[in-house]
């Protein structure tokens, strides 16, 4: 029914809104990578926030559109030392929040792991501690529980 140029071309549109939310919570976009969006924040809060605006937002923007125009963000949220080359990260949590992200979450959801869930502190709810393992790495995380 639909191709992948009309999926790249919905997220193309939904683009500027999305990186203007990482901008307004003192994010930066690393880059875009086809459906993926890498960006890094300077702390976990700012990044939990971003994640759940950026959902609203685009549950707003799916209002009144075709099933085939909706899009839904899956989220992974990491906190620990990286190595940034360009608009490269590389590090433990870079790699578990893209697991936890593209593999694991699925519509609307925003996993996180263990060092993000204790960086950002009180204020949260969250879902019961979880094990998820990618090969021989075991990641544990929580789902950030945002939806009213």
């Amino acid at each position: 029914m639909f191709g992948v140029l009309h999926f790249l071309t919905l997220i193309a549109s939904a683009q500027p809104i999305l990186d203007g939310i990482v901008r307004a919570h003192r994010g930066t976009v690393l880059k875009w990578e086809a459906d993926s969006l890498f960006a890094k924040f300077p702390s976990a809060g700012p990044a939990l926030q971003a994640a759940v605006e950026m959902n609203l937002a685009l549950a707003k923007r799916n209002t009144g559109r075709p099933e085939g125009e909706h899009l839904r963000l899956c989220c992974g949220i990491g906190y620990g030392p990286m190595f940034q080359c360009g608009h490269e990260v590389f590090g433990a949590q870079v790699n578990r929040a893209a697991k936890l992200g593209e593999d694991l979450a699925e519509e609307e959801e925003i996993f996180v792991t263990q060092e993000a869930v204790t960086a950002a502190g009180t204020g949260w709810s969250w879902s019961p501690r979880r094990v998820a393992r990618f090969g021989a790495v075991q990641v544990p995380y929580r789902e950030l529980n945002w939806q009213a």
